[in-house]
């Protein structure tokens, strides 16, 4: 199990706001705050994703993290592109390519800040259930951008 990730970021104010506001809707509430360099999000009881200020350039990084539905997925997405992420592909049907036992999730993939750090957020619907015709029709592809 994973304790916690760090982040890196390159303007901390700018970060927080966006990931306060981005995380809201998977239920992250800002825990931690050690201005200008260092917050922490809690979801449950673990402060669980960090953002920390590093000098330089950032290095890109890849984020992916569960959302228990496609409302949340949408309100993620929503929130960071009013807060001033990049748009690297809208919530959506995909393909998944890593994980062999699950064809399809319903996912965004958002650019925070910088196009150096991407968010991912997935929905992973179960592939059995009739109730979603969404999740056993087609996916809809898309490719991520470089960073």
């Amino acid at each position: 199990m994973i304790e916690h990730v760090s982040v890196p970021i390159s303007n901390f104010k700018k970060s927080k706001e966006l990931y306060t506001a981005a995380l809201k809707p998977l239920g992250y509430v800002l825990q931690r705050d050690f201005p200008p360099q260092a917050a922490g999000f809690c979801e449950g009881e673990s402060t669980s994703l960090w953002i920390v200020k590093k000098p330089g350039k950032v290095q890109p990084i890849h984020v992916a993290m569960r959302g228990k539905n496609k409302k949340v997925v949408q309100q993620f997405h929503a929130n960071a592109m009013k807060a001033g992420a990049k748009d690297n592909g809208a919530p959506g049907f995909r393909r998944n390519t890593a994980m062999t036992t699950m064809p399809r999730s319903y996912s965004t993939s958002t650019a925070i800040i910088s196009r150096r750090v991407i968010l991912e957020i997935r929905h992973l619907p179960n592939p059995r259930a009739k109730s979603d015709p969404e999740a056993l029709a087609g996916c809809v592809k898309t490719s991520v951008g470089r960073q």
